[in-house]
């Protein structure tokens, strides 16, 4: 029982090591925040159709020039690594949240920026929180998300992620509700924040994992 305890610890750890242990993932992750940042001014600028098909097109791009880090980067020092049946299931799990988080907040923004999200009325709630109900859900839907991650990959630092995303989103619907300000400057603070985290965490994995030449050749 012991063993297969070990053993279901050393896979999670290998997991970890290969999948978030790099960086890129949560560089990839404040990249589309960033980006996601001035979507009420490239709205503005581009019209809602051509923006939208901007925004998809850029995710898009990320989403590949991530899968070629992880094959130029990580790929040819942690190796090919095949998982068992749980932890397989982890990384569907993951990957359905993470792109399912992605959508719901594209959706979001398009529905909020149309005005088709209508806040409904609450009795003898201040008038702030009735107006930015759905947004303090939403807000608190993504926190929950990168916290649950934390918890579940042993990785604090999405605690901070949750917070940062989540709050940085709901502050910037707010200031652009009774300021008029377009750019979500804090949001785009909590992604450059993630993206330095990101960096760092990239920085010593380089370090710790120096590339393997024999490695390198059989990736590419």
């Amino acid at each position: 029982m012991s063993t297969n305890f070990n053993m279901k610890e050393a896979e999670k750890q290998i997991f970890r090591m290969a999948t978030f242990d790099d960086g890129i993932w949560e560089i990839f992750l404040g990249l589309f925040f960033t980006l996601l940042s001035t979507y009420n001014i490239t709205r503005a600028l581009l019209g809602p159709v051509i923006n939208a098909v901007y925004i998809l097109s850029t995710l898009f791009l990320l989403v590949g020039v991530v899968w070629v880090a992880k094959h130029r980067i990580t790929l040819p020092r942690v190796g090919f690594v095949k998982f068992g049946e749980n932890t397989k299931r982890t990384i569907r799990t993951g990957s359905y949240i993470t792109w399912a988080l992605v959508i719901i907040t594209f959706g979001f923004l398009i529905l909020t920026a149309k005005n088709w999200i209508t806040e409904p009325a609450w009795e003898g709630l201040p008038r702030w929180l009735t107006d930015f109900d759905v947004d303090l859900v939403f807000a608190l839907v993504i926190t929950a998300v990168f916290v649950w991650a934390g918890y579940t990959l042993g990785l604090p630092r999405f605690y901070l992620h949750g917070v940062l995303l989540g709050a940085g989103n709901f502050i910037s619907t707010v200031l652009h509700v009774y300021q008029g300000v377009d750019f979500q400057w804090p949001l785009a603070i909590g992604s450059v924040i993630i993206i330095a985290i990101g960096g760092t965490v990239l920085s010593k994995f380089l370090r710790a994992y120096p590339i393997n030449p024999e490695e390198a050749v059989n990736a590419g």
